[in-house]
């Protein structure tokens, strides 16, 4: 808790005052690609700001609601997210509504953090009211060495495996926005859409670190093997489930994210919803790699599963993707603008470059997963008895 109150100081004094550097540097614009003015920029400029402010909060609710699961509560940090929710949206209308404050889009930036720093408040409460060996001192929150060492050696490697996947993200961010509003206006619906496919995978993968790590400091590694495999056919068939509710109803959701003035909006849900059906093997790809990345986690080995990240988004995502586009934009032909393509690149080739990586990622996990180098890396207690540490995770 400490540690985090520190990071958080940090992270908002090095990103609120350069929230305008930022955005210049991933090139979001003000004009569209006809040089009218869109107001992208100014928009997102106050937007990201206040944001930024809620990075404690953020922190806060992830780290402490983490503690209260491994404690054996699981169900509380799922009540304090519905009703942060429930907050958000009244928030927001209340905010942004004409008959409301009409802040516009900083209200429901502001929104978003008042409902985050509740939901941070509301968990450290619980936290200090459960009482299962945890004070709240001067003494208990001195930072010591050896606690620092051992949470930055399981937590280090996860936050630099974040924060690639966005720096990844970031780097190709400028070649997406030189594709115009029509473009960016689809990438934003489909990333919203595409994050209820992708939900199963983070909430299992969650679910895997957090029941792995409670069975292996009980020393029960008997219970590892079966708990991994019900994981993974949970998120299986409730990531179906997504995908096919998706596919069913997904022209209605893009629906709710676009104008119905818009008059591009038939072709941004025409190439969301084919962004879409390119990226259906990697919901399923996902569910492997994730599912398995949280169990090694869960374990301790935080250290392979950064690595495989780093492999997948810096050496293979982000080349594949500024070299397809810019082939693709090399190759442009006015007369299929209506299939997604603009003179400066195809936005279907980013999703075809991460289906390509997904896979690839997915293989490497598995291969990783069966070295089984990630049984020796539980804090407590060490690999199971009746196997060598090497041994293959069957």
């Amino acid at each position: 808790i400490t540690l985090i109150a520190i990071t958080s100081v940090i992270i908002t004094l090095l990103s609120a005052p350069f929230t305008g550097a930022f955005l210049k540097l991933m090139q979001v614009p003000n004009y569209d690609l006809a040089g009218n003015y869109t107001g992208v920029f100014d928009m997102a400029k106050p937007y990201l700001f206040i944001l930024f402010l809620g990075s404690a909060a953020n922190g806060f609710y992830n780290v402490v609601s983490g503690i209260i699961r491994g404690l054996g509560d699981s169900i509380f940090p799922l009540i304090v997210l519905i009703g942060t929710v429930v907050l958000n949206i009244f928030l927001d209308i209340l905010f942004v509504a004409p008959w409301g404050f009409n802040m516009g889009i900083a209200g429901a930036a502001w929104a978003t953090i008042i409902a985050q720093y509740l939901s941070a408040g509301v968990s450290v409460l619980k936290l200090v009211l459960m009482r299962k060996g945890i004070s709240f001192t001067a003494q208990t929150l001195r930072l010591k060495s050896g606690t620092v060492k051992l949470i930055t050696r399981l937590g280090l490697p996860t936050g630099i495996q974040m924060a690639v996947m966005f720096a990844s993200n970031l780097i190709t961010t400028p070649f997406i926005n030189r594709m115009g509003g029509m473009v960016m206006a689809t990438l934003t619906a489909t990333m919203s859409i595409d994050g209820f496919a992708v939900l199963p995978s983070q909430s299992f993968s969650m679910a895997a670190s957090t029941y792995v790590g409670q069975n292996i400091g009980a020393g029960r590694w008997d219970r590892v093997k079966k708990g991994t495999l019900t994981c993974f056919l949970m998120c299986l068939i409730f990531t179906a489930v997504m995908v096919a509710a998706i596919l069913l109803f997904g022209e209605n959701l893009y629906r709710l994210f676009i104008d119905a003035a818009d008059k591009d909006r038939a072709d941004i849900i025409s190439l969301g919803m084919n962004l879409i059906v390119i990226m259906l093997p990697a919901y399923f790809l996902m569910v492997v790699n994730m599912t398995y990345s949280g169990v090694m986690r869960g374990a301790g080995d935080a250290t392979g599963t950064m690595w495989i990240s780093m492999i997948i988004n810096v050496f293979l995502k982000v080349p594949l993707t500024i070299f397809w586009i810019n082939m693709s934009a090399k190759y442009y032909d006015p007369s299929i603008v209506k299939a997604g393509y603009t003179p400066n690149g195809d936005i279907r080739t980013m999703f075809y470059a991460m289906l390509v990586c997904f896979g690839i990622g997915c293989g490497i996990t598995m291969l990783y997963y069966r070295h089984g180098k990630w049984k020796t890396k539980s804090i407590v207690g060490g690999p199971p008895a009746d196997e060598p540490s090497a041994a293959l995770a069957e």
